[in-house]
């Protein structure tokens, strides 16, 4: 039973989990704990949900949800100490003759089980848990935060203008420039948005120095960038209160004060600062900032012994606030004009989406925040929509959760809070590398206190399960708050160019890694770590050598590892294109996305030159690379010679007749041309592209020839299903997928027995046995945003967004506002670039080998300096028993899909000739057809009543003036006929009118009249007119076949009525005459 006087719960829990040290294990077990609760009646499926960052994390998430509850279920534990352990995880204390449970999750008091019997409560509750999710799967509410909140949507869509059928799309780039064109075909016939432009135009040539002639394409850069801010944040943007057309007079007024100041000029001037003002002959007002350094002086410079004169003193000093004020004044007005276009473009692009009922990934939070903000939504009627209401929540890497995606959830974690629920968030400061996405790591202590009220809990969990010893102490020491101050140290001595920090920032930094020290495993006493700076005259050369290490290094380690244990870390998709390329000349398997890009898998290229030689046929490029390619010369079972020297041959010999090669392969090769090629080049555009691409895998027997590609053409023929909507032509999917730059062109993996190449960013959450960062770089790129323009910064001013151009120049000898931002710009790209380095080195479980570059241009590395010496090298290498700790993989053969011929089925859908010339009686056979459906079993029934019914639903469903006194007779002929009566009057046999069957292709049949016997069945097929062919037969045999899987007891025939001679024919299942 439980306690009397429970404890009193902690409803908020914030877990530190620091990497490695069982953060899913954790979350599985609270959200197991919350389903345990209560007694065995009691499972609050529906009132948990659990946010996670990843589709996949999810997915891990659910996946160790359900294999704890196996192992409760059937207590498959691997130890009884790891069941005693998760039994006591959950809050079933075996050690005690009854539970102490918290009341949040034990539920009512006095029902959970009786003392004794925990551990058979334990597993009856799984068994039944097991069971709510399997009938209430929906309810089992694992998912990533856009998928909640585009559920959210989907029932409130119609306050968006939307229907509930609403699509999500990921790209918005097209739709944005598709938005800006329309804007600025605007200006010709609206005067204001004729004048913004102008303004910005001039802004453009004469305040951002920009020297190109199209400034489209910088626009659109910096709407992309608004556009993603603002769905990032939830805000919109303010404008700076001046305008930056006015700067060119603040300009002019500065050029004319230096003259003045020049012509005043004291003898005695220091010339070192005064030189190259002094020097000029005139100041130019679109060139006059390279004469404003001497004022970013703390005093007016003179030669010692040499005073200044006053009036001098005071026009500098008037000066160096005016170039002050300029700079401010530059920095934030640049943006209003962009803020203006974009505004304009946000209108366009607002009713685009409208128009096509779509809603973009990037704005579902945003949207959502409306929802609550303008749209009315309050709690209940939010619960109402979603059809469930929470009391539990669960939230994962809460440091990447951004303050947007916070506030949507706030309302209905508070709610859940003050009726007695839960909030347990897990979090890592160290791992915040999403900041670019909103994502807050100031999150996880903010909620401390202003969730105080509800008895909030700190756990920290610092034991390390992953890696090794060597391991786990490398980090502790590459991130203690000592080696990090020496770090910054090292970096002012020797990093070039490098910003001060001011003691406080460094301080925060070295903050964040404060909990950095892990303890691992007892039994993992071991590790291998190796840190090397590769010294080179330049990039290149450095390059060069760390790609021969590297190979070097996987080729030993293929000795003790499989291919799959080893993951090489990148900073960018660029360096996973490099190293893929590496270990591919190399001859090592790799998985990449260089290597599941469907674009660069050889076959799928044969493949795009078919469809763009059919799209286009006089164009050679495209019809030569595939018919020199692999997929041709297997179908036609020719040497892969013989078409090369066929092209060659047109050229050398001058043989070609037609400039176009397609002809000439007509005329040289007419059975490879029918036999493959003919088909597709009459019927490309008639028949759907699916279908196309479907009917040349089957007629080239891809599938069959290139069975280890299989993956990659059903990736093929999935992204053409997915984008039939949006790209229903050839030309058009041909353009889409020249392209576009998604990450939909990859094929996912699971398993595979090859190196891994991702960035440090995918990699998140991921674990290996060998990590291997080839380009170890630290490098600091401060600002919220990047675009073609340059960096600038983001901060909030009350529910707008402030904008303002970032750049590290004299501008921050002028304003300490500026250098301000620029400092805590810095300091947030610095703790974003030490926590990528923290991820990638916590990756690894038993060796980790890091290479970092010192060039003669570059000097030393930053990331360099980050390693002391005495851990360039630590544990040694070393064989271990079952590395991977996974079960070793079983390759099973899956059979083929057997793709039928699409052109020739769908012809199955049109008439021919003959027919459409007989149209008339095709219609009269049709009426006649839909009569007959209507009479079934005609033993003891009123024949009467239902010939004259059948009759009556025909002249509701055919209403032309039919003969239909005429259809009377015929119908009446038939049944009445004597020889057709054993088909109408059938006893205690079952009778089926127009029964529908679906073959193993997924085609649906549709059978006339099917009679169903105790030891037989008929198949009937009726036909108008009595003209034998082969094909009537076929089509029934067809049926009968189908049947026969459905009905393997009874044996079967196929009966052919003609109905206007009332003549028939039948067959057996085999074919045979009767």
């Amino acid at each position: 039973m439980a306690n009397q006087n429970p404890p009193l719960s902690p409803q908020v829990t914030i877990v530190e989990a620091s990497a490695g040290s069982g953060k899913t294990y954790c979350l599985a077990g609270r959200y197991i704990r919350l389903l345990m609760g209560g007694s065995l009646a009691e499972i609050p499926l529906k009132n948990i949900l659990a946010i996670t960052f990843s589709n996949k994390a999810a997915f891990e998430m659910k996946e160790r949800i359900l294999e704890f509850l196996k192992m409760l279920a059937l207590d498959k534990f691997p130890s009884r100490k790891e069941k005693e352990d998760f039994l006591s995880f959950i809050g079933i204390d075996l050690s005690s003759s009854r539970q102490n449970r918290d009341p949040d999750v034990s539920g009512k008091e006095g029902k959970v089980c009786p003392s004794g019997q925990e551990e058979e409560f334990a597993g009856k509750k799984a068994r039944l848990i097991m069971d709510e999710i399997v009938r209430g799967y929906n309810f089992f509410q694992v998912q990533t935060i856009d998928s909640f909140i585009n559920a959210i949507l989907s029932g409130c869509a119609f306050k968006f203008h939307l229907t509930s059928a609403f699509r999500i799309k990921h790209n918005y780039a097209d739709y944005l420039s598709y938005s800006l064109d329309k804007f600025i075909d605007q200006a010709n016939s609206d005067p204001k948005i004729y004048e913004m432009f102008s303004d910005f135009l001039e802004q453009y040539v004469y305040l951002e120095n920009k020297k190109g002639w199209l400034p489209k394409p910088d626009i659109l850069s910096l709407v992309e960038s608004l556009f993603v801010l603002s769905n990032v944040y939830g805000m919109g943007f303010k404008r700076y209160a001046k305008e930056a057309k006015d700067l060119l007079g603040k300009k002019e007024r500065i050029t004319r004060l230096m003259g003045e100041l020049k012509k005043q000029m004291p003898e005695g001037i220091n010339m070192l600062t005064w030189g190259s003002f002094m020097n000029s002959s005139t100041f130019s007002v679109l060139g006059v900032e390279k004469f404003f350094r001497p004022f970013s002086k703390d005093e007016f410079k003179m030669k010692k012994g040499f005073p200044a004169d006053e009036s001098v003193v005071r026009l500098w000093k008037e000066i160096k606030d005016e170039i002050a004020e300029f700079y401010i004044w530059r920095a934030y007005s640049l943006f209003n004009c962009y803020i203006d276009i974009f505004a304009g473009v946000r209108g366009h692009i607002e009713d685009l989406s409208r128009k096509e009922d779509v809603l973009f990934l990037l704005e579902l939070n945003s949207r959502a925040r409306k929802l609550f903000d303008e749209g009315g939504m309050d709690i209940p009627e939010l619960y109402y929509r979603l059809a469930a209401q929470f009391r539990h929540f669960l939230i994962d890497e809460f440091q990447d959760t951004s303050l947007l995606q916070w506030e949507n959830l706030f309302p209905m974690v508070t709610e859940a809070l003050s009726i007695g629920g839960s909030l347990f968030y897990v979090g890592d400061k160290k791992q915040a590398i999403y900041r670019f996405r909103g994502g807050e790591v100031s999150l996880i202590d903010e909620l401390k206190t202003n969730l105080r009220q509800f008895n909030v809990s700190e756990e920290w969990l610092n034991k390390n399960y992953r890696s090794q010893k060597e391991i786990v102490e490398f980090n502790n020491q590459i991130f203690s708050r000592e080696n990090l101050r020496d770090f910054f140290a090292r970096r002012k001595e020797l990093a070039k160019d490098s910003l001060e920090l001011p003691e406080r920032e460094i301080e925060e930094i070295a903050g964040v890694f404060a909990e950095a020290r892990q303890v691992y495993k007892k039994e993992n006493t071991a590790g291998f770590v190796k840190f090397e700076t590769i010294e080179a005259e330049d990039k290149e050369e450095a390059q060069s050598v760390i790609k021969d290490k590297v190979l070097d290094i996987v080729g030993n380690l293929k000795e003790r590892f499989a291919y799959s244990d080893i993951a090489i870390l990148a900073r960018s998709n660029a360096e996973v294109e490099l190293f893929s390329l590496w270990l591919i000349e190399r001859g090592i398997p790799v998985e990449s996305e260089k290597t599941l890009n469907i674009r660069e898998n050889p076959y799928i290229k044969e493949l795009v030159s078919f469809l763009k030689f059919l799209n286009s046929p006089i164009d050679n490029l495209s019809c030569a690379s595939f018919i020199l390619g692999d997929i041709f010369a297997r179908a036609c079972r020719i040497d892969q010679q013989l078409m090369p020297d066929f092209i060659f041959g047109l050229n050398l010999k001058k043989k070609a007749q037609t400039n176009y090669l397609y002809i000439e392969l007509r005329r040289s090769y007419p059975e490879f041309w029918s036999a493959l090629i003919e088909e597709f080049f009459k019927n490309v555009g008639l028949v759907p592209l699916y279908e196309l691409v479907v009917s040349v895998l089957a007629k080239f027997k891809v599938l069959e020839n290139f069975p280890e590609h299989q993956g990659f053409f059903m990736k093929f023929l999935e992204l053409i299903k997915v984008q039939e909507e949006d790209n229903q032509n050839l030309s058009l999917f041909l353009e889409f997928f020249e392209s576009n730059q998604a990450d939909e062109f990859y094929v996912n993996t699971y398993a595979c027995e090859a190196v891994k190449v991702l960035t440090i960013h995918k990699s998140k959450g991921l674990e290996f046995g060998v990590v291997v960062i080839p380009f170890l770089e630290i490098n600091i790129k401060p600002g919220s945003g990047q675009n073609k323009s340059g960096a600038f910064m983001v901060y909030p001013v009350q529910d707008k967004l402030a904008l303002g151009y970032l750049v590290k120049d004299e501008s921050l000898d002028f304003s300490a506002e500026l250098k301000d931002r620029y400092i805590d710009e810095y300091k947030k790209a610095f703790i974003d670039e030490l926590n990528a380095v923290y991820v990638a080195f916590t990756r690894a479980k038993y060796e980790l080998y890091v290479f970092t570059q010192k060039t003669a241009s570059r000097g030393n590395s930053l990331a360099g300096l980050l390693i002391p010496e005495e851990n360039l090298e630590r544990g040694e290498r070393i064989s271990y028993k079952n590395n991977n700790n996974q079960k070793p993989l079983v390759k099973r053969q899956i059979a083929l899909p057997q793709y039928q011929d699409w052109i020739s089925f769908l012809k199955d859908e049109f008439e021919d000739e003959s027919l459409i010339k007989r149209r008339r009686e095709l219609i009269k056979g049709d009426i006649l057809h839909f009569i007959l459906s209507g009479i079934g079993n005609l033993s003891g029934q009123d024949t009467e009543r239902i010939i004259l019914h059948s009759l009556t639903q025909a002249k509701a469903k055919f209403t032309l003036g039919y003969d239909w006194a005429g259809f009377e007779k015929s119908l009446r002929r038939i049944v009445e006929e004597e020889n057709l009566k054993p088909f109408f009057f059938l006893g205690s046999a079952l009778v089926f009118q127009e029964k529908e069957l679906v073959d193993m292709h997924g085609r649906t049949r549709r059978i006339d009249r099917l009679i169903i016997r105790d030891d037989e069945l008929w198949v009937i097929d009726y036909k108008s007119s009595k003209i034998e062919t082969p094909e009537y037969k076929k089509q029934v045999l067809e049926y009968t076949r189908l049947l026969k899987d459905l009905y393997p007891g009874l044996s079967s025939k196929g009966f052919i009525i003609y109905l206007d001679t009332l003549e028939t024919d039948g067959f057996d299942g085999e074919g045979n005459k009767l």
